[in-house]
């Protein structure tokens, strides 16, 4: 099976137009999609919306169970995605505030 990478980049990404993500940004397989998409090119063909897959998560929640999950998808990035550097969080934060931001940013540059 060929990196997802390398077909974009031999392709030359024909018949590729633009297309909407929905990606949470504590996500660490959102994140590696969001870097292969990037490492292919394709990072201006993309409408990136914000959602949360976590809605209670916080940075006060920082305790073993998170982590133990956190390092687990980490694990499971790697896995798939061995191109992708990753490392492993601290904690999960919300993303609720980053994905308002990410959306009044977009409409703003859609101007």
């Amino acid at each position: 099976m060929e990196n997802a990478s390398q077909v974009g980049e031999d392709q030359g990404c024909l018949g590729v137009g633009n297309f909407t993500v929905y990606a949470d940004f504590n996500c660490p397989f959102c994140y590696a999609l969001n870097e292969r998409l990037h490492a292919m090119g394709l990072g201006e063909r993309v409408d990136f919306r914000g959602v949360q897959h976590a809605p209670s998560a916080s940075s006060d929640h920082a305790g073993l169970e998170v982590l133990t999950e956190l390092t687990r998808e980490v694990a499971e990035v790697r896995r798939r995605a061995p191109s992708i550097e990753i490392a492993v969080p601290l904690f999960r934060p919300s993303s609720a505030l980053a994905s308002v931001l990410l959306d009044v940013v977009s409409k703003k540059a859609s101007r």
